[in-house]
């Protein structure tokens, strides 16, 4: 499973993802759009979204640190293993 959330240093709710994720043991790659416009243009053309967080698993999108919606998304997404 690939999961990946673009961030940016401010953000607390980027933050708060990321312990989310830390503490269930989901290994992730963090982004950080702010160092780079064509990665941020990119994620909101791909996503359909402004703003961070956003959390992709397998090309697959949640925006903002909700966590059940992540949840579900790397449930539907285990199971598709």
């Amino acid at each position: 499973m690939d999961v990946k959330i673009y961030t940016t240093p401010t953000c607390p709710y980027c933050h708060a993802t990321i312990d989310f994720l830390k503490k269930n043991s989901i290994v992730f790659e963090e982004i950080d759009i702010s160092k780079n416009e064509e990665i941020a243009a990119d994620l909101i053309k791909r996503s359909d979204h402004i703003g961070v967080p956003i959390i992709e698993v397998n090309n697959k999108f949640v925006a903002g640190f909700d966590e059940e919606e992540i949840e579900k998304l790397l449930s539907s997404e285990k199971s598709e293993d």
